[in-house]
């Protein structure tokens, strides 16, 4: 699970959650986001050596149709065991609208 907080300004309203997950033998994430949906996708595609995964969207809940706004596609970078990328494709009326790279560090709360 990760938290992205105050990803889109100082508003904690816009606070969203990813739940990563099996379904059966596939990998799988919901995302509830500030977009007030939940995607969910797929990861269709893992490197070789494990350390890239590209999810896809599968469905959702509280989307009318896939042309409202959502999260379609991420790619997660894990580039050591500390820190990972995510790069979040937007899909919105028939294409990809924006993309967003987040940057994850472990965060050590002895050090705190």
């Amino acid at each position: 699970m990760e938290e992205s907080a105050f990803a889109h300004g100082e508003d904690p309203s816009n606070n969203m959650l990813t739940v990563y997950h099996m379904d059966g033998e596939n990998l799988m994430l919901t995302h509830y986001c500030m977009a007030k949906n939940q995607p969910r996708l797929r990861a269709n595609t893992i490197s070789a050596d494990g350390k890239q995964i590209t999810f896809e969207f599968l469905d959702g809940t509280n989307l009318a149709s896939r042309d409202v706004g959502h999260m379609d596609k991420v790619v997660i970078h894990l580039d050591s065991p500390d820190t990972y990328r995510s790069q979040w494709t937007f899909y919105a009326k028939g294409k990809e609208q924006w993309m967003e790279e987040i940057t994850y560090k472990r965060v050590d709360e002895k050090k705190q």
